[in-house]
């Protein structure tokens, strides 16, 4: 992802997702679903990512897309400043007021970002066929359903409208059967 806004609308299907699915309710507000990010950049010709920057403390998916908006162009300031020695690996946290991030603490090394094995927990292996099983039990998610009716010439808001929500789309189906009873009397 290069945006604050392609970010954001990753996060906001993902949110989709989960309320579809009926695995919560997704409320970021009331901490149902929670988005941290992480912030790289990396000068024009070089292949390596910087330093990664996390940012927490946002509630919305537009405060998702300002924070990387600004955090990208905090890190990109300071290498053309000739500072990219003061990136570091460090949590931020995206202060809406003043619309920045700033230092909560620094982190030094990846024990700070808990990247060791839990002995107390047993190593989980899925086969494939497990896997394909569980793909193949899923219901039709949401971009696929949007896709379809999009495919059915379905104008964008009434896509939107119909693939986010099955209430909606059984309630049309019930509406259509109705109406469709009516005109056989």
């Amino acid at each position: 992802m290069r945006t604050g806004i392609e970010a954001a609308e990753y996060g906001a299907e993902i949110q989709r997702v989960v309320r579809y699915l009926g695995v919560g309710n997704g409320n970021m507000q009331e901490g149902s679903l929670r988005c941290d990010v992480n912030v790289s950049v990396r000068p024009i010709g070089q292949s390596e990512f910087g330093t990664k920057v996390e940012i927490k403390n946002m509630n919305s998916f537009s405060e998702i897309s300002r924070a990387i908006d600004y955090e990208i162009s905090r890190q990109i300031l300071l290498h053309k400043e000739s500072q990219a020695d003061k990136i570091v690996q460090e949590t931020r946290l995206w202060d809406e007021s003043s619309q920045k991030t700033f230092t909560m603490r620094k982190k030094e090394g990846l024990a700070d970002y808990r990247y060791f094995p839990e002995p107390d927990l047993p190593e989980v292996v899925l086969t494939s066929d497990y896997i394909d099983e569980i793909r193949n039990s899923m219901p039709e998610l949401p971009e696929a359903k949007r896709r379809r009716y999009e495919n059915m010439g379905l104008s964008m808001q009434d896509v939107i409208f119909l693939a986010n929500d099955d209430i909606v789309i059984i309630f049309c189906i019930t509406l259509i059967f109705t109406l469709s009873c009516m005109l056989c009397y």
